[in-house]
């Protein structure tokens, strides 16, 4: 007799179907624990960045100060409180443009005339430059201005048509006159 081939398992291997639902779900969950975990590292490292880098640094920052400064501030910010009224309701007049030289120059006058604050900035040193002048507007030409600082008596068509020397040397320095009209008796009509 003839022998027979018998096959005792007869199997075939199929693929497992994917579940959608499952792997969106695993993916969403995976994504939310990156996103803690990303959250816990960078507040672990902002609280232990300071302690590791004091260990590891040991240096004390000094406190810097400049006296000097600190003392001009102070006096620059008293001087404002005196002329501030001024610079409010004073009428203000561009004597210089910065966009038209090298000079950038303003006065803030009250609307009596009475007195007046004038300003002027350079903005860049000159070589071998020539004398400058700046000339101020709408005051009294009758009236005789008192410089505040150092008592000298112009008249008022004097500053308007020769004007102040501008003496001034170096990038961005400035100067500041004050001045106060006379009355005929040779008082100060602006107290500043």
């Amino acid at each position: 007799m003839e022998e027979k081939e018998y096959e005792f398992v007869h199997e075939t291997i199929k693929k497992k179907p994917v579940n959608k639902k499952k792997l969106l779900r695993r993916t969403v969950l995976t994504a939310a624990l990156a996103v803690v975990f990303g959250l816990v590292a960078c507040v672990t490292f902002l609280l232990i960045e300071p302690v590791i880098n004091n260990v590891l640094n040991p240096e004390k920052i000094s406190k810097v100060e400049f006296p000097e400064e600190k003392k001009e501030v102070k006096q620059q910010v008293q001087e404002y409180k005196r002329i501030r009224e001024l610079i409010f309701q004073g009428e203000l007049y561009r004597l210089a443009s910065p966009f038209e030289g090298n000079f950038a120059a303003w006065m803030i006058c009250w609307e009596d005339r009475s007195g007046f604050v004038a300003s002027v900035v350079r903005m860049q040193a000159e070589v071998n430059g020539s004398i400058h002048r700046v000339k101020m507007e709408g005051l009294d030409a009758e009236a005789d201005y008192i410089d505040l600082d150092t008592k000298e008596i112009y008249h008022g068509d004097e500053l308007m048509e020769i004007g102040l020397v501008v003496d001034l040397h170096g990038d961005y320095q400035s100067r500041m006159w004050k001045f106060s009209r006379l009355s005929r008796e040779g008082e100060q009509q602006w107290q500043y």
